[in-house]
């Protein structure tokens, strides 16, 4: 299947069709996670709405998805706890106290999902 990008606002827009949304398992107003993979966009659902506040959740949070993609517990606490080359040297888990810093170790864990090793 084809499609055209187009200008919308000051971005630009890809319409995807329902067919496609159905098979995928998306909806509209839904909260996706959107990845750059080796030049591929690769868009997954979320299950929130948004950022959880507070360290506690976010740890609880990082913790599931960290579960998600590895798998078992055990490996995924010790990948939050292992420090990371690209979040300069710091733990994951060091990474909770801001969005931008919590958003960027949960972008980490999409491209480990979709086998881009960062």
């Amino acid at each position: 299947m084809k499609a055209v990008l187009k200008k919308w606002g000051n971005s630009i827009a890809l319409r995807l069709p329902a067919s496609v949304l159905k098979e995928a398992g998306l909806r509209e107003n839904q909260v996706v996670r959107i990845v750059v993979a080796s030049g591929k966009i690769v868009i997954t659902p979320t299950s929130s709405t948004q950022f959880p506040e507070g360290r506690v959740s976010r740890v609880a949070s990082l913790r599931a998805r960290a579960e998600d993609v590895f798998g078992d517990p055990e490996k995924a606490w010790k990948w939050l706890n292992r420090p990371n080359r690209a979040l300069a040297q710091k733990t994951p888990l060091e990474m909770i106290d801001t969005d931008a810093s919590f958003q960027s170790v949960l972008t980490i864990l999409g491209r480990l999902e979709h086998g881009i090793y960062s």
